[in-house]
């Protein structure tokens, strides 16, 4: 049984977020969708991270910390982002890909976590993401 998971995917972090619905209306009803560029980010994302994916899900209370690095050309030192995309909408489009490539069962077992967000010069891109099992 894995009791931890260390992921640090180097390069600028998908700006694409969870909440970017596309709406269209079918027979009077309004239907919302996922766009393609949301759909293009999350599958990106699963590529990258496919090799760290464990041989069976987690189980159990697990406490996640995630990392974002935005590379921005303005940036020459780093500090927090305070511009878009918002964190809350970047952690539900992360967690429901974790969970659906089989990192845990359902994205509720996380019972604690930490969540920051950077703007970093060119180059010091990337995403670190703990996975670990609480007792």
């Amino acid at each position: 049984m894995q009791h931890s998971i260390h992921i640090k995917i180097f390069g600028n972090p998908p700006t694409r977020t969870a909440q970017q619905k596309g709406l269209k209306v079918v027979n009077g009803h309004p239907m919302f969708f996922e766009k393609k560029v949301v759909r293009d980010a999350k599958t990106e994302l699963m590529w990258k991270l496919k090799p760290y994916v464990p041989a069976e899900p987690m189980t159990g209370p697990l406490y996640i910390e995630i990392r974002w690095a935005f590379e921005l050309k303005s940036c020459k030192a780093p500090h927090y982002k305070t511009t878009r995309p918002d964190l809350d909408n970047l952690e539900k489009g992360l967690l429901d890909v974790l969970g659906t490539m089989g990192f845990f069962h359902d994205d509720a077992q996380v019972v604690d976590k930490r969540t920051d967000k950077w703007a970093v010069p060119v180059g010091n891109g990337g995403l670190e993401i703990v996975i670990r099992e609480v007792e």
